[in-house]
């Protein structure tokens, strides 16, 4: 653990009652809360132990009126090597009893799954590591960097939404070689717009919620030398991805959480007409509230990673990689902390970010894995 951490972590829990605090002055309030996190990440492979750093999150948000609110929201997490701050402005507008708009400007956190927005927060989180064939870390980062804007509309149940912004990238190269191959690991990457579109249902009387989004995000067009006899057809274009995901939720009498998401992938080497081609991925959980503090859960997900063509010559679609996990764990909380452990049977060459979690790169080796966390709010 690196000295400015065991400092920042002293300070978090000696100021304590100084830090959250909720200010009020006529129309004017502001909120100040925020969270320290400790995650540990074990591996059956060798050399593929990883010992994080603390978690860090501030929360500030200051209403001015009625309608304007300005956030400002920090978080640092040494496991993806990137602290990501988000500041905007939401103008929230009723227009009438049922009918509602947002607009939202500045460094925003976009949402592509149903829990996608909530893995910011460990207290929000539903398990230590979310599922990888829906939760890809690079993932979380391109949709949680960017300055753009954001425009909600709410009728009743019913939530549409779309953005627009450019993420703000740490390392470019990497995240572009998770999705694009190791072709791209030598060279600049610039990163392009993202866009980010969804509509969400919430049942009153049965209590469901839908949700299905789109996702398009643009890794630029620098590749290695090797790029343009490989994929002669492709050469200088952008490469842009696109995301397509289906999730439902249903709770039986708040105790019991049933989830399952569906995700389509569609890269640059994938044509429009071959959906049958695409990679994809899915997840199911369970989640059960035993207690007022206790609660256990189990998930499976798959991702299969597939590519429609080599080049030009090569019709014949190839499969990547396969990788599935079967996982299981509990998280017990208080008012202000809580602790989780899980375990993770894993079968498959990768996930999508292999640098954060390894496996056999050759080979369909059974391997284990056991995340822990713990997390003090204020």
């Amino acid at each position: 653990m690196k000295l400015v951490n065991y400092i920042v972590l002293g300070l978090l829990l000696i100021s304590n009652n100084c830090l959250a605090v909720t200010f009020q002055k006529n129309d004017i309030k502001l909120d100040v809360n925020g969270y320290l996190g400790y995650k540990y990440i074990i591996s059956s492979e060798q050399n593929t132990t990883i010992k994080s750093e603390p978690e860090l999150g501030l929360m500030l948000s200051l209403q001015l009126h009625d309608y304007l609110s300005i956030y400002t929201q920090f978080k640092y997490d040494e496991i993806i090597d990137n602290a990501l701050v988000y500041s905007f402005a939401s103008f929230d507008y009723p227009i009438y009893e049922d009918l509602s708009i947002s607009l939202k400007a500045g460094k925003l956190r976009n949402s592509l799954s149903l829990y996608n927005d909530l893995r910011i927060s460990p207290r929000t989180r539903p398990q230590v590591i979310m599922p990888q064939a829906i939760y890809w870390n690079n993932l979380g980062t391109i949709l949680t960097s960017g300055v753009g804007v954001r425009l909600d509309v709410e009728w009743k149940n019913l939530e549409v939404s779309y953005s627009i912004a450019e993420p703000i990238i740490t390392d470019p190269v990497s995240d572009a070689k998770a999705w694009a191959g190791a072709l791209i690991e030598k060279t600049s990457t610039k990163f392009g717009d993202s866009q980010v579109a969804y509509v969400k249902y919430t049942g009153d009387d049965i209590p469901v919620t839908v949700k299905s989004s789109w996702t398009r995000f643009n890794l630029g067009n620098n590749y290695t030398p090797l790029y343009p006899f490989l994929f002669p057809d492709d050469y200088k274009r952008d490469n842009i991805f696109h995301l397509f995901n289906n999730s439902l939720q249903y709770i039986w009498r708040d105790k019991l959480t049933l989830t399952g998401e569906h995700i389509f992938v569609k890269g640059s080497l994938n044509d429009w007409d071959e959906p049958k081609n695409w990679s994809y991925g899915w997840t199911v959980s369970a989640k059960y509230e035993l207690t007022e503090y206790l609660s256990i859960y189990t998930n499976y997900n798959q991702y299969v990673s597939k590519i429609s063509k080599l080049n030009s010559s090569i019709k014949t679609p190839h499969n990547l990689a396969t990788t599935s996990d079967i996982n299981g764990g509990f998280n017990y909380h208080r008012d202000d902390w809580q602790i989780g452990i899980e375990a993770h049977r894993i079968q498959g060459a990768r996930w999508m970010n292999s640098d954060d979690y390894k496996s056999d790169p050759n080979g369909y080796d059974t391997w284990w894995m056991v995340g822990m966390n713990f997390a003090y709010f204020f």
